[in-house]
């Protein structure tokens, strides 16, 4: 449900931004490809991860103005970390040779993989205290 109400529509602005705002007149180059990845990765990806995690709180009823905090706290950096080892070559194909039409579709295959470690650190409440998936 996250992917559907908010991530796909979300992520089909994002990218359209990008498209339309990051070097459009030269947007395969090198300095579109990394710039794109990088805005991508700096603003979009700790966006995204915050959400995912404030709905997955909400889904579970808990108290997501208390509970929000601590969970970015303990996890989102970590979080990030991982998202950094992994999108950023999968972007620079995205916005080097994927076309814009179907950028999402691209996404959203190499997401399936990347989805699983997020529903694992999403639930990941830090019973044991470290934040860490096991």
């Amino acid at each position: 449900m996250f992917g559907l109400i908010l991530y796909g529509p979300a992520s089909s602005a994002w990218y359209g931004v990008l498209d339309q705002y990051v070097y459009p007149e030269i947007a395969d180059s090198p300095i579109a490809v990394t710039a794109k990845t990088a805005l991508d990765q700096l603003i979009w990806a700790p966006i995204l991860i915050t959400g995912l995690f404030a709905w997955d709180l909400q889904c579970k009823g808990e108290n997501m103005s208390e509970e929000l905090p601590g969970k970015l706290n303990r996890d989102l950096l970590n979080t990030l970390k991982v998202n950094w080892t992994f999108w950023p070559v999968f972007h620079l194909i995205n916005f080097r040779f994927v076309s814009p039409a179907d950028r999402i579709l691209y996404i959203n295959c190499v997401q399936v993989l990347y989805n699983v470690f997020l529903v694992l650190k999403a639930a990941d409440r830090g019973e044991e205290g470290d934040g860490e998936v096991e």
